[in-house]
């Protein structure tokens, strides 16, 4: 690769103690080998079940410390240099900053844990945030995501007036705008956590769910790039990694 040009690897939706094992092992064994310049995680690293506004009493009743523990090992395996929040990050934020009695305590103890984790390994951190949450690599923009649906990855590139790529929606998809001097487009990465939960076991739109994650090279002076998205096709993951010929 070029001078001029940057690698980088982003992995998605780990979500703690819910992260797929055969999917984070691929990723970590593409990662080892293919040695990217950049590292980032685009949020949900955890999951935070228990914190849900609207958590059922199972959910309720599931381990933080698990979700931490297994969030923290991957992060340290990773070691990224930038870790966007998520949603489900975010839980952990809104329950130190509005939560009450023993919950706040304790979120604020688990805030406290990432933020050393982070500060440990030189990661740099973004708040789930639509303005704030934002890093880019050359003309990309890198996102957790804010919408979902279908098409959450091309509103997130129309929203944004930018190419765009994001996690959140655990789909693999690209979507191409019109734009000039070059098209825009909307990227969504597949997860690194199981695809099917109790939440999601009546909702139609969970069947286009995949495991992923997503690769490429950007170009510092010109802002160009190109990304591949790893892709699971039955038992074997494909992802090319030529580069420029």
């Amino acid at each position: 690769m070029g001078k001029r040009w940057t690698s980088f690897v982003i992995g998605t939706d780990v979500h703690g103690d819910k992260q797929n094992k055969q999917a984070c092992d691929a990723f970590f064994k593409f990662t080892d080998q293919w040695k990217p310049d950049k590292r980032l995680i685009l949020g949900d690293l955890f999951d935070f079940a228990s914190l849900r506004r609207k958590a059922s009493e199972d959910e309720k009743r599931e381990s933080m410390a698990l979700d931490f523990q297994m969030g923290k090992q991957f992060a340290e395996r990773f070691q990224p240099d930038y870790f966007l929040m998520g949603n489900h990050d975010a839980r952990l934020v809104d329950a130190a900053t509005t939560g009450t009695g023993i919950m706040r305590d304790y979120a604020l103890q688990g805030l406290d844990e990432v933020n050393k984790l982070m500060k440990s390994m030189g990661t740099k951190v973004y708040p789930y945030d639509k303005r704030l949450g934002v890093h880019r690599l050359g003309r990309l923009i890198c996102i957790h995501g804010f919408t979902a649906g279908v098409y959450a990855a091309r509103a997130a590139a129309l929203a944004y007036g930018s190419d765009v790529i994001m996690g959140h929606v655990h789909t693999n998809s690209i979507f191409s705008l019109p734009g000039h001097p070059h098209p825009r487009v909307g990227i969504s990465i597949g997860a690194l956590c199981e695809l099917d939960f109790p939440y999601n076991r009546a909702t139609l739109q969970s069947l286009s769910h995949e495991h992923g994650w997503a690769a490429g090279v950007y170009n510092e002076k010109t802002g160009d790039f190109h990304v591949w998205l790893a892709k699971k096709v039955d038992s074997r993951w494909f992802i090319p990694t030529l580069g420029e010929l």
